[in-house]
């Protein structure tokens, strides 16, 4: 029926690493081929590294120590509120690594493709977040309304979406939950942690 996986593995020899200070990236080129002719054609960006979390050093990226010095941002660029272009984007993030900062969480939803190629190609960490609150009531017409529907789509869609951007270094599932049902939230926490691990 011509539908199907395909699987193959790829040696870089001696990579260049991704890191803030050397942000380097490479370029996978995929070709759907019918025997003759081009079909389908994609190119993806990446970047190699490593990651880990040891009680000992904490955060370790490339197998070296770092710490987070970093900012919370939401999706919105002052002024210009939503209306977000990547001029704009570019030069946030260039001021930002000009005052110290080396990562950003995001908040509290998926972050723009534009934002996340931007963070690979000029050197920037990033923690992916989730949601805010959960099934806490923090608004009249909340997410707490859409949880038990659209947690999982959600959070298929965001790693799913952006799982191959070296700047993403961590997920968070959360924000600002109150913990007014304990048992319910370690239950939660489980589940998106899980989904969240299976994906990536």
């Amino acid at each position: 029926d011509g539908v199907g996986d395909f699987h193959d593995v790829v040696t870089v020899t001696s990579p260049n690493l991704w890191s803030p200070e050397t942000p380097n990236l490479y370029k996978a080129v995929f070709t759907l081929n019918d025997g003759n002719t081009d079909i389908d054609r994609q190119e993806v960006k990446f970047g190699i590294r490593t990651i880990s979390f040891t009680k000992e050093n904490g955060f370790m990226l490339n197998g070296k120590r770092r710490e987070f010095k970093g900012v919370c941002m939401h999706h919105d660029l002052g002024p210009l509120g939503t209306a977000v272009n990547k001029t704009a984007l570019i030069r946030q993030i260039k001021k930002l690594k000009e005052m110290g900062a080396n990562a950003i969480r995001t908040s509290h939803n998926m972050p723009s493709t534009m934002q996340m190629e931007l963070c690979d190609s000029l050197g920037m960490m990033v923690m992916a977040e989730s949601f805010d609150a959960w099934k806490d009531v923090k608004v009249k017409n909340g997410y707490n309304l859409l949880w038990d529907e659209w947690w999982s789509k959600d959070v298929t869609n965001l790693v799913l979406n952006h799982r191959n951007h070296p700047c993403i270094v961590t997920w968070t599932p959360f924000n600002e939950t109150w913990g007014a049902r304990p048992g319910t939230y370690v239950r939660f926490m489980k589940d998106v942690y899980a989904l969240t691990k299976a994906i990536d």
